[in-house]
């Protein structure tokens, strides 16, 4: 869990295919079998199950994760909102700093609907020297491989009061 989640504020339903994610409170879900370093991709295809009134918040996958149950946790997460818009972030320990400037709409993401789930296919293709980010296959940023955390655990990220379904989560070398 993240920002001082508990296991109780997220519940984790096996539903085929994948699971379903509700959250309280803000978390990271991974499978310590999915540390990768050199190049490799991380994707995930999610469904936003509709939000309240005015409720934007955001969900995603991780990179680069180190020390995740720990004081020192550091990773990069790439996040989607239901508004068509994206940023990136870069964790370490208690403070995390933007490495987008704001929320920055993308016409690649499918937004947010009141009247049932939308999905998204989100992306990371890790290389020597750069980071595409992807949604739906199409890049909304790059960054030199130096900027963010790479090597290590790669998993979803899912902000709080939300239900999401997780549909895959695959890390290829």
């Amino acid at each position: 869990m993240d920002e001082g989640g508990t296991p109780a504020e997220v519940k984790l339903e096996t539903m085929p295919p994948g699971w379903h994610v509700t959250t309280a409170a803000a978390a990271i879900l991974y499978r310590d079998r999915d540390s990768v370093t050199g190049s490799y991709e991380v994707s995930s295809k999610l469904h936003l199950f509709p939000e309240g009134a005015g409720h934007l918040e955001a969900f995603g996958i991780f990179l680069g994760g180190r020390d995740l149950q720990g004081p020192n946790q550091r990773y990069t997460y790439f996040l989607i909102r239901g508004d068509g818009s994206f940023k990136l972030k870069r964790r370490a320990g208690g403070s995390a700093a933007d490495l987008t400037r704001d929320w920055t709409p993308s016409p690649a993401i499918v937004k947010g609907k009141a009247d049932g789930p939308v999905a998204n296919v989100l992306s990371v293709v890790v290389g020597k020297d750069k980071a595409s980010f992807r949604v739906n296959g199409q890049e909304v940023y790059s960054a030199p491989r130096a900027a963010i955390d790479a090597d290590g655990i790669a998993g979803l990220r899912i902000n709080h009061n939300l239900s999401v379904h997780v549909e895959t989560l695959e890390v290829k070398k």
